[in-house]
């Protein structure tokens, strides 16, 4: 599949508006705080269709020391973003964010590749809460994923020390939002990877009845030892668009 930073087709789309929101983000605001997530809302574009894939990028301004973060959406029904109105994306958890000025932007591709990069907004974040430790991590992923867009990971985060993480439910805690709006495609797959591994020494799949299951790759043996400073990160399988809506314990 074609990476979204290196379009194949002809640029043909409209110039875009720049994203929608404040330019100071404190994510200890209420409203931030009870959502759990930064939304960022995307303007109305006139050549708008299904398929077409959105990826959202908070960049570090010049100078900073930040790690980008990127999410994405799948735009499944084009009606869903009408003149006059906007498309919320979300960055979550909010630990994903830093203190310090980014750049956000976002870049549109169609199903023909045809690719649109829209002007940047500088944004400032600050109280960004601390990222939790290995052994405790806790985080939420809601919305349409498109697979294929980027070989990058969905959430990433450093084990602080040594422990042993069993691969079952007892180390593994899975939770499905209930209501029927949030409801995950059936089969829709995670893979949880070390640094530098080309396969997921876990694998989570959304079952018929919503719950999800967790199956450790052939060969691994549970409880897995981590180490401190090791890289866990948490890829999309699939190369096709699917809805996760799932929040992870581990």
């Amino acid at each position: 599949m074609p990476v979204m930073e290196r379009p194949s087709g002809r640029n043909l789309l409209k110039a875009l508006d720049p994203p929608v929101l404040p330019d100071i983000l404190d994510l200890q605001d209420p409203d931030i705080a009870a959502q759990g997530a930064v939304e960022v809302n995307i303007p109305f574009y006139s050549q708008r269709n299904w398929g077409d894939r959105i990826m959202l990028q908070f960049s570090p301004a010049l100078g900073e020391t930040l790690p980008q973060v990127r999410r994405y959406y799948y735009l499944a029904v084009p009606n869903e973003l009408t003149y006059g109105k906007t498309l919320p994306v979300y960055v979550a958890p909010l630990w994903a964010l830093q203190d310090g000025t980014y750049n956000v932007s976002y870049v549109l591709a169609d199903r023909a590749e045809n690719m649109s990069t829209s002007p940047a907004k500088s944004v400032t974040v600050k109280n960004a809460p601390a990222a939790p430790v290995a052994g405790s991590v806790q985080t939420s992923f809601f919305g349409t994923y498109s697979g294929g867009l980027t070989a990058e990971p969905i959430e990433s985060w450093i084990v602080a020390s040594d422990y042993d993480l069993p691969l079952d439910a007892s180390g593994i805690l899975l939770r499905s939002l209930d209501d029927q709006a949030s409801v995950s495609t059936i089969g829709a797959k995670l893979g949880l990877y070390l640094a530098g591994s080309e396969r997921p020494f876990v694998t989570l799949s959304c079952q018929r009845d919503g719950n999800w299951s967790i199956e450790p790759e052939p060969g691994v043996s549970s409880p897995m030892r981590l180490s401190r400073g090791d890289m866990v990160s948490i890829m999309h399988e699939s190369s096709q668009p699917e809805r996760i809506y799932l929040a992870l314990t581990l």
